[in-house]
């Protein structure tokens, strides 16, 4: 007999708990704040700031993941914790097949394996994780669930402080277990709960005895609350919050909430602070409430000196006069009867002790204050005020609304510089220590977020006490997504919320998420959950949430993001032009925040300077939050031991959805992606640029620094300058600017403190070129002046790159600078002899002085050989390139729609040549240089056909970017953007002519300029709303080993693409070849640096070969890897790939962006694009023996004119 059916409780002939919506809980508590149940004031006070890394330091930027912060505080508060420490558990295959008696204890469970708990089964090895987006990974059928239901059986035994024997009463709490479970105290049966985030309560007074008691928790994987919780992240069940019991005397403080009503003028200056808490006091029926008082205290803190030990406002208040409230005991038999009486302080007008208004919070300015409530009996003798309960938390001063089109923080508007974050621990799943949040924090903060949406339930409690002391605006969301109900956003009537069999369990999940939460300052927006359509359950929830809060603001995107209950236009996905369309919808009063952009899976986040112009152009269009902040990788091992991170699939899984999971900005170790840098920077909190005046000083231009703070003045940063010329930051340094304080949203105009004879001096010193070539640039950045909560004194907030080279030269004539008549290439390259050509039959070889061999392939037209000094250079030919491996936004979008399909569909990836090419060759000047021209035809090769399924497998089903298309768009387009990719020709695949012409020097300089007319490579007819791009424009060649060094002159250091690019800056950079790999756990093209003026690759002995962009040639898109386009196209996973041999180079004169609207649809914008066309590149190429100084080499090689400089 199973421990259900045992328990008397169930049988198989009645309605399942778990598969009754009406049923949410047995025995659960009403919810409240979180109790801390403290024995004193000063308890109290050392929880919140007994260190600084407690109460919020800086830990050197990093944090210790295993802290024991949590076990310290508790030591602290009047709780026994059951977690972390072991416990015994096994896994059967449902509920109903528990091992009889396993609730007892005396049962034998000395063959279950041991585990420390908090624990996601899945993630020890008892089950299989599951993965989707928003299909169900269990056969939809509710509210039923699967008989095959993995149920773990958890076992711990405890003895209780001898003090707390048969005193006072005692809870027992879960703050999260997925996704219902039973509990039991020896033996006897305690209750049931399900909702998977938020913390279910039970009294267990009466079942706790002295000496050994044993709890058993029977935790299902699958209840009717699963189709409640159909986020986008893995499925794993368990015990994964901490389990406690809590000690609480018989006359407590119950719950409290604190409301700070704020009056603002129309300039969003204060006028006034209001301060009112309700505290609810529960004494047992019989004891006199009058003989009670509450006292409130108010302490001020701060990160640095901790909490204060006096506080700075102080008032009491009998019980007595409090008002009956509602008992949370109510059909709970095991509880003692009590009653229950709210006690309300109301200040209208608030002042601190000495007549000061206090600090209001913000993200930028997290001013805190600890709030005591002490609960004193004014008759138990002693002094005749003794404590007999406290409670605790931190206040922040503030109120959010929407006014004049605009969410309104403490009277101003702000931005949301926001992004989404699943509990996510590659090891532990959603087991999430608090070293972890703090990292978390941490990274955000220095990447200048000031918000984070909780996607897409309540998180652990400890998240949001952090969050108030760093300062992140919260969206704080409800646990219910029903994205898999109607997932084409078709059928809205199909979602729980319409059905009144659901109404109550979808409430009670808001209602709880509020009543525990209430109190958090950074608590911004309350929502209402995520993709569950619309409904009366949304209605009901949003009343109740306005009903009880009228100082934060509501969001919820279902059904359109415009309905009712909603306070923002809080879209997913819609592009920066639909969401400026949106806000200015005829009538419409709300402002719009995206609550999901910039889809960041992979090689992403292309676009996003784009969206925040808009942003900052548009006052009602305010920001939003970036999808999503981690990638949700989990480890696994392969056969070999080795650990890589695993998405959906890789686990047998089924159904997954394969690698939707990984779209963080982070990858699972918080490693972050370049794509980060990109963030950091366009959403930085200052921007410099030229200060535009027709009083134009000598020297360099007055600089514009701007401060996009809503709140904080620049007082805690300096400002510094450096000036570099010609990409050193060798000899550079960084100045002191000024000290100027700007206040909040206000501009100032700085003149760079450098005098006409110091730039002179400068130019004339570092210049590699004649100055009037030469590239000078000044580098302004922000760092922190001091240490903040959230960065050590010295991090930079953000750094800027200007070339003021237009704006200064009128004032060049002024100076004595260095000059020269021409760019001479043959300082660094010295001659090495007449050049000879030799027709080898398969091969035009030139021979440079006998040191240098050029070998120029008769048939294929290109270059396959270059040897210096009897060292190869080059494996292979250098080959045109027009595909690249595709990335997760080249792969997005059905029925062929996405760019991989195109690309194949088309051939790109098998491109041949169409017979021999037809070359010309010539010596001129009497062997000073020899020119070579070649022409020749590629098309695909029909023998490596190759299908396009593999190429839409990111496509998984999102709707987001087709759903906020305007009418009119797709209207003009000609079609829905859900229209499939038939072509009405029967030709897809087409062709493309090459000409190249070389020139090779007495220096053995080698000129190329390549043609490509590419007008016919694509010539499959799309619908309207596409449209043609190739993934590049360029040349890819091969070196052999050992050339693992890599110097250029562009963007960098960090990966950067054309539409992500804006936080890499143009200097000398040096890498290896590794360090430009980024292990992205889907493999694809990645590593590239764009605006590339010229390359080196060199072994350790500085031999090798330079690459430069031409003298009339735009700068090129470089990557450098140990992997090829085919290996880093045909991998899955990271540990998949492996080198040849070679180091693989791309040099592109175009390539297309990597996009980040979405990952679903092709979503690169069109200045980003590569349309089939004609295309001119011209390089130049030197093979390198030791040369002492690659910048100057360079800088000559890019900058002297070539072969081609007056041809047309």
């Amino acid at each position: 007999m199973s421990a259900i059916q045992g328990g008397s409780f169930l049988s198989k002939n009645l309605i399942r708990d778990w598969e009754n919506p009406s049923v949410t809980g047995i025995n659960k508590r009403a919810p409240h704040v979180p109790w801390k149940s403290f024995p004193n004031v000063s308890n109290a006070l050392k929880y919140w700031g007994e260190s600084g890394e407690l109460a919020g330091g800086v830990n050197g930027g990093v944090v210790n993941s295993s802290d024991n912060s949590n076990e310290f505080r508790s030591g602290l508060c009047r709780k026994f914790n059951l977690t972390p420490s072991l416990w015994k558990v096994t896994v059967v295959d449902g509920p109903e097949e528990a091992p009889g008696g396993c609730t007892e204890i005396d049962f034998d469970d000395s063959k279950w394996v041991e585990v420390g708990v908090p624990v996601c089964l899945e993630c020890v090895g008892l089950g299989k994780p599951t993965y989707t987006n928003f299909q169900y990974p269990i056969p939809m059928d509710p509210p039923r669930v699967p008989k095959e239901n993995p149920t773990g059986c958890f076992r711990k035994t405890f003895a209780i402080p001898e003090e707390w024997v048969d005193r006072g009463r005692l809870f027992l709490e879960f703050e999260g277990v997925e996704s219902a479970f039973y509990c039991w105290l020896n033996g006897q049966m305690v209750g049931y709960s399900q909702d998977s985030r938020l913390p279910a309560e039970f009294e267990v007074t009466k079942g706790v005895k002295g000496g050994q008691n044993l709890l058993a928790v029977h935790v299902m994987k699958w209840s009717d609350g699963s189709y409640l919780e159909d986020q986008d992240h893995w499925t794993l069940s368990g015990i994964h919050r901490s389990v406690s019991l809590v000690w609480k005397p018989e006359c407590h403080i119950e719950d409290y909430e604190v409301a700070t009503p704020l009056r603002f003028d129309g300039g969003g200056n204060l006028l006034n602070v209001g301060l009112v808490v309700t505290s609810t006091v529960v004494t047992p029926v019989g004891v006199d409430p009058r003989i009670f008082e509450v006292e409130l205290s108010l302490f001020e803190t701060g990160w640095k000196k901790g909490v204060g030990s006096e506080p700075v406002f102080k008032r009491k208040i009998s019980a007595g006069k409090g008002r009956a409230g509602f008992s949370n005991d109510l059909g709970d038999a095991r509880a003692p009867k009590s009653k229950s009486t709210k006690v309300s302080f109301q200040i209208s007008d608030f002042h601190l002790g000495g007549g000061d208004r206090p600090k209001l919070w913000s993200a930028e300015e997290p001013n805190l204050y600890v709030m005591v409530l002490s609960l004193t009996d004014t008759e138990g003798g002693g002094s005749g005020d003794d404590i007999v309960d406290c409670e605790s938390c931190q206040v922040g001063f503030r109120q959010s609304e929407i006014k004049n089109q605009q969410l309104m923080h403490n009277g101003k508007p702000i931005k949301i510089r926001g992004v989404n974050r699943h509990e996510h621990d590659d090891r532990n799943g959603k087991v999430i220590s608090e070293g972890s949040m703090r990292q978390d924090i941490l990274l955000m903060k220095q990447s200048n977020f000031n918000a984070v949406r909780c996607a897409h339930y309540p998180n652990c409690n400890r998240w949001y006490e952090l969050c108030n002391i760093y300062g992140l605006y919260v969206v704080d969301e409800a646990n219910v997504e029903t994205h898999g109900f109607d997932p084409t956003l078709q059928n809205n009537d199909s979602n729980p919320a319409c059905s009144p069999l659901w109404t109550n369990a979808i409430v009670e999940r808001g209602v709880r998420m509020f009543e525990r939460d209430k109190t958090h300052p950074s608590i911004l927006m309350w929502s209402l959950g995520n993709e569950s359509g619309y409904g009366a359950a949304h209605l009901a929830m949003a009343g109740y949430i306005r009903a009880r809060d009228s100082s934060r603001v509501l969001h919820y995107e279902g059904g359109g993001s415009r309905t009712p209950s909603t306070d923002v236009i809080c879209p997913m996905y819609a592009r920066a032009e639909q969401a400026v369309s949106l806000a200015y919808t005829p009538g419409e009063t709300r402002p719009v925040i995206l609550c999901e952009y910039c889809h960041s899976m992979g090689n992403s986040t292309g676009n996003f300077k784009e969206y925040w112009d808009a942003f900052e152009r548009h006052p009602n269009v305010q920001g939003g939050f970036i999808w999503d902040w981690v990638d949700q990788g989990l480890i696994k091992k392969t056969e070999n031991g080795r650990e890589f991170w695993a998405y959906g699939g890789d686990f047998d899984d089924e159904p997954n959805d394969a690698q939707f999971c990984i779209n963080g900005l982070v990858f699972p170790d918080r490693t972050p992606h370049p794509a980060l840098a990109e963030v950091k920077f366009v959403q930085a909190p200052f921007s410099f640029g030229f200060k535009h005046s027709p009083e134009m000083p000598s020297g360099f231009p007055m600089i514009e620094i701007r401060n996009k703070w809503e709140f904080a003045s620049s007082s805690a940063v300096r400002f510094e300058f450096a000036v570099v010329v010609d990409g050193s930051m060798e000899h550079s340094e960084w100045r002191h600017l000024t000290d100027v304080e700007i206040p909040p949203q206000s501009s100032i105009g700085v003149k760079i403190p450098m005098s006409t004879e110091e730039v002179s001096r400068l130019l004339n010193q570092r210049a590699t070129t004649p100055v009037l070539e030469t590239d000078v640039a000044v580098h302004l950045r922000a760092v922190l002046n001091r240490d903040l909560v959230w960065g050590r004194k010295g991090h930079v907030v953000v750094e800027k790159q200007l070339h003021p080279k237009e704006c200064w030269l009128p004032s060049l004539a002024s100076l004595a600078l260095k000059k020269s008549s021409s760019c001479n290439l043959a300082s660094d390259h010295p001659l090495l002899g007449k050049c000879v050509v030799l027709d080898t039959g398969a091969e035009l070889e030139v021979l440079v002085g006998g040191a240098l061999i050029v070998s120029i392939g008769k048939d294929s037209g290109c270059l396959e050989g270059l040897q210096i000094s009897g060292r190869q250079l080059i494996n292979g030919k250098i080959w045109p390139c027009f595909y690249r491996a595709p990335t997760d936004n080249d792969r997005g979008g059905a029925q062929g729609t996405s760019y991989a399909s195109r690309w194949v569909e088309a051939g790109l990836d098998r491109l041949k040549q169409e017979g021999p090419a037809k070359i010309e060759h010539s010596i001129e000047e009497d062997g000073a240089t020899v020119r070579v021209t070649s022409t020749f035809r590629l098309s695909p090769d029909h023998a490596e056909v190759v299908s396009t399924e593999s190429q839409t497998q990111a496509g998984v089903g999102e709707t987001g970017g087709a759903h906020w298309l305007l009418q009119e768009e797709i209207d003009a387009a000609g079609g829905q953007e859900t229209e499939p990719h038939p072509s009405t020709e029967s030709k897809k695949q087409g062709s493309l002519d090459v000409r190249v012409e070389y020139v090779i020097d007495d220096h053995g300089c080698i000129d190329m300029r390549w043609d490509f007319d590419a007008t016919n490579a694509m010539p499959a007819k799309l619908a309207a709303w596409l449209s043609a791009s190739l993934a590049r424009v360029g040349l890819r060649l091969k070196t052999p080993g050992g050339f693992e060094t890599v110097n250029w002159y562009g963007r960098g250091p960090h990966e950067c693409y054309p539409d992500r690019k804006h936080s890499a800056t143009i200097l000398c950079h040096k890498a290896s070849v590794d360090e430009l790999h980024v292990p992205y756990i889907f493999p694809g093209e990645c590593g590239g640096r764009s605006d590339t003026r010229w390359c080196a690759l060199t072994d350790d002995k500085g031999i090798g070969l330079m690459f430069g962009a031409g003298a009339q040639q735009a700068p090129f898109q470089m990557n450098v890897s140990r992997y090829s386009m085919e290996e880093l196209a045909a991998a899955r996973h990271e540990y998949e790939l492996k080198s040849d041999g070679n180091v693989h180079v791309h040099l592109d004169c175009a390539h297309m962006g990597v996009g980040g609207d979405d990952s679903w649809s092709p979503a690169v914008r069109k200045e980003y694009l590569v349309p089939p066309a004609s295309y001119r590149f011209d390089l130049r190429l030197v093979a390198l023996r030791s040369v002492s100084d690659l910048n100057s080499l360079g800088m000559r090689l890019c900058r002297q004119p070539g072969s081609f400089q007056h041809q047309d």
